[in-house]
């Protein structure tokens, strides 16, 4: 099968899926074949039925009418007639959609320079290179305002190399926050930066957002003197898998403001959290080391934040997010920085990662010394139970998807988790004992039955709903198994009463946010929508 035939069928069967999902879709079952019938076209197709409720679609049997030719962007002009956006929101839509096919056909290239043996020696900025993205966004490389330069210049899927623009600001214009143990100095000094004059801070720039936003918009600070160019120097950076955070193997991450559409939202950094991003992320890391039954967490500590303020664009109320969220960044540990020697660490998401054929989580569990129950036992207990503790203990909930959450093995076993990302995806509970807490006075606050969609919506829904079809697509573990397992141990670590175990959840919608609002840009980033409730495969199979 062609590469572009290949990933046209797997978007238009993520597709189907997701708003299946979402219940948007109405499909008919004909013997052991599934129709969809919309009034141009009619796409029959092969699934089964997952414990989700949903269907898992085999990509290569889906047809349209008597065999024609398919086409994703085809098939989303008839999928309309459903989603009912305006001809501005599916032309934007479908531009959306190319954009995202093109990266998955370099994906698939990039990934022909690997094999999965290699994926447990490949450093972690590398390894996140070959994510296939956000498994639950229908769109999930956009990457609007990019052409096929910027791609090959920044894009994880390319793998390349570049240096970081660094320019002096004046501190008139300057939110900062940093750690009083991190020496910045030492950081500029690593990338070849000296001291500036007094008054000013040195700060790194994307050189895409330097040479798109920076040098136009904040072109009258420039000309004062206020911002001065020092010039595209130090070391060489890649692109994780979220594209504005950036790695240099050394012990600290660079997350930079690039204002492009990807998937949800324009990628800048907000301001909201700069002056608290290093109180919060020490704050977590006290708690985390002082209550036993969080051993196994550890923390990405933000060590320096800053944002650039624009004089008029910042006394604008109204205005879209994203002129606010220009010029700024964030440097954190990096995850080589908290493991040691003999441990390996990944995020949540590259245990999904298949490559020609073969399979990194079955890599994995070859290697481990444990059978496959004990081994999801053990991520249950040492990944998914410290998250869970966090929010009914301490009333904090990080949005916890597959790239946010970094699963630690030691002999290939879970041992423990790492936490990161605290700048907007950190929230606290109204009922949580760090309420008043002056580290957290930034921090979106939610009643606790909302707050538990961080972990159940954030990491069950968009990380687990696909790694137990994985197993079970792979003959590893049936469904109904992986979950009796997520049962019987949470039950053993938290009660049989526990949120957890509810027999259903709300239906947290995301995809169908992009219909209904379109592509405009409101003051803030746009919020999912809520659907029918949602039956809970945790509590299902415990039943048994």
């Amino acid at each position: 099968m062609f590469k572009y035939e290949y990933s046209t069928r797997k978007l238009m069967a993520k597709i189907i899926e997701e708003l299946h999902f979402e219940d948007m879709l109405l499909i008919e079952k004909d013997g052991d074949e599934f129709i969809l019938k919309l009034s141009n076209n009619t796409y029959f197709f092969k699934a089964s039925v997952s414990a989700w409720k949903q269907l898992w679609i085999n990509s290569e049997s889906i047809k349209k009418n008597e065999g024609e030719k398919l086409s994703v962007l085809d098939f989303v002009m008839d999928l309309n007639e459903i989603l009912g956006m305006d001809d501005q929101t599916l032309a934007q839509f479908i531009e959306e959609a190319n954009q995202t096919l093109y990266a998955d056909l370099k994906l698939a290239e990039f990934k022909n320079y690997f094999n999965i043996d290699q994926l447990l020696e490949i450093s972690f900025s590398r390894r996140e290179q070959l994510l296939d993205g956000h498994p639950k966004l229908l769109l999930n490389k956009g990457r609007i305002g990019w052409g096929v330069s910027q791609l090959e210049n920044f894009s994880p899927e390319y793998g390349g190399q570049f240096k970081l623009v660094w320019l002096a600001v004046k501190h008139d214009f300057l939110l900062e926050g940093s750690d009083s143990t991190f020496s910045y100095e030492n950081f500029l000094s690593y990338h070849s930066i000296n001291g500036y004059q007094e008054g000013y801070t040195v700060v790194p720039v994307h050189p895409w957002q330097w040479d798109r936003y920076i040098r136009i918009q904040f072109m009258e600070l420039i000309e004062a003197g206020d911002i001065i160019f020092l010039g595209e120097k130090g070391q060489y950076f890649t692109p994780q898998a979220s594209i504005r955070t950036l790695s240099c193997g050394s012990d600290h991450d660079v997350k930079l403001s690039l204002s492009i559409l990807n998937t949800s939202c324009v990628r800048g950094i907000p301001q909201r959290y700069i002056e608290a991003g290093a109180d919060i992320s020490n704050k977590i890391f006290d708690i985390c080391a002082s209550d036993s039954r969080l051993n196994s967490v550890r923390v990405l500590r933000e060590l320096k934040s800053f944002s650039v303020k624009h004089p008029q664009f910042q006394k604008l109320d109204n205005c879209s997010y994203r002129y606010r969220e220009l010029f700024g960044g964030v440097i954190r540990e990096s995850v080589e920085s908290q493991i040691d020697d003999d441990e390996i660490a990944m995020s949540c998401a590259s245990l999904l990662i298949e490559i020609n054929g073969d399979s990194f989580i079955e890599k994995i569990f070859s290697e481990a010394r444990c059978t496959v129950n004990e081994w999801l036992q053990a991520y249950t207990i040492n990944v998914i139970f410290p998250l869970f503790h966090l929010q009914t203990e301490h009333g904090l909930g990080l949005v916890a998807h597959g790239q946010n959450i970094i699963v630690v093995l030691s002999d290939y076993i879970p041992t423990g988790v790492i936490l990161k990302d605290f700048q907007g995806d950190l929230r606290l509970s109204t009922e949580s004992p760090h309420r008043n807490c002056s580290a957290f006075s930034t921090l979106a606050i939610l009643p606790k039955e909302h707050l538990i969609h961080d972990l159940y919506t954030g990491h069950f829904i968009s990380f687990v709903r696909y790694f137990s079809r994985l197993l079970e697509e792979r003959g590893v573990m049936k469904e109904k198994d992986f979950y009796l397992i997520m049962n019987r141990t949470l039950s053993e670590l938290c009660g049989e009463d526990n949120v957890l175990l509810s027999p259903e959840f709300d239906r947290i919608l995301v995809n169908k946010v992009r219909f209904k609002i379109g592509y405009s840009e409101t003051a803030d980033r746009p919020l999912p929508m809520l659907g029918q409730k949602l039956q809970n495969p945790i509590y299902t199979e415990g039943l048994r």
